[in-house]
């Protein structure tokens, strides 16, 4: 059967999935897991770990960061500080953070990163985000919802018959050394979302698409929004070493951007007051 006439054979019972439905206006959605959408990744423990955030973060605070806090102190303009990730807590939070790019990630799908089947994904909501416990054999990944226009879908495949978009991935995903594969039997199970799925994996592969880039273009305001930064009272005393020249005093306890304020306070006078 050709894959249009199969689509369309899609009514009532033949779904036969709760992921693998009709929407209120006929079109064909499919519930799917990101990590069986070949080019899809987020990916938060190699590729969008936020490395590079806190780099930029890291520097700015320990340059225009420092007289932003002390103002009004003049010594506090001049002082150099090489401040790490150990003189700040972070507070991540992590579920957000992957929301976020989950979310670029989906929306880059609709848009087809710039490449030839943009109408084929119509929209694609995110319903959920998951990430392991440890990442030796998987990986953060979301369930996405997508709404597809199976016309389209079916002409970028060149007028496939249902059969061989099955075969294609029976062969792609199939179990062999050092792999297990559960996909396969999908289709011995006579599956219709697993047809769905396979040919809308086939359009992603042929089409070659990739949206880590979109994805990596998200992740900035992703950690900037969901991201709680604040001064420590290693870091504290490293600023007080900077601006005063002088050790940290033992009655002093320089535990935070507020303490330390004040202590400078005390110890330089100043022209305005100083803002954290």
């Amino acid at each position: 059967m050709r894959l249009s006439d199969y689509f369309d054979s899609l009514t009532g019972e033949n779904i036969g999935a709760r992921n693998l439905k009709r929407d209120e206006d006929g079109n064909l959605t499919i519930t799917v897991d990101s990590s069986m959408l070949p080019g899809v990744n987020v990916d938060t423990y190699q590729c969008f770990s936020g490395d590079s955030w806190v780099e930029n973060e890291l520097d700015y605070l320990s340059t225009e960061g420092i007289p932003e806090w002390l103002a009004g102190h003049s010594a506090a303009q001049r002082a150099v500080v090489s401040l790490d990730y150990d003189d700040f807590d972070w507070s991540y939070d992590h579920r957000a953070i992957l929301w976020a790019l989950s979310e670029a990630a989906a929306e880059d799908l609709v848009h087809a990163g710039g490449i030839n089947f943009d109408q084929v994904i119509t929209d694609a909501e995110v319903g959920s985000v998951w990430s392991p416990a440890a990442y030796n054999f998987a990986t953060d990944s979301f369930t996405v919802t997508l709404t597809l226009d199976t016309e389209a879908l079916a002409e970028a495949l060149g007028g496939m018959e249902a059969y061989e978009v099955e075969e294609w991935a029976r062969d792609r995903w199939a179990s062999r050394d050092g792999f297990m594969s559960n996909i396969p039997r999908y289709f011995d199970d006579d599956t219709p979302w697993a047809t769905v799925w396979a040919a809308v994996a086939k359009v992603l592969v042929d089409a070659e698409y990739d949206g880590t880039m979109a994805t990596a273009e998200a992740e900035h305001e992703a950690y900037t929004n969901n991201t709680d930064i604040t001064l420590n009272h290693r870091g504290a005393e490293k600023i007080w070493e900077a601006v005063t020249g002088e050790d940290v005093p033992d009655h002093l306890d320089i535990h935070d951007a507020e303490s330390l304020t004040e202590a400078l306070h005390d110890r330089i006078p100043v022209q305005e007051e100083a803002l954290i």
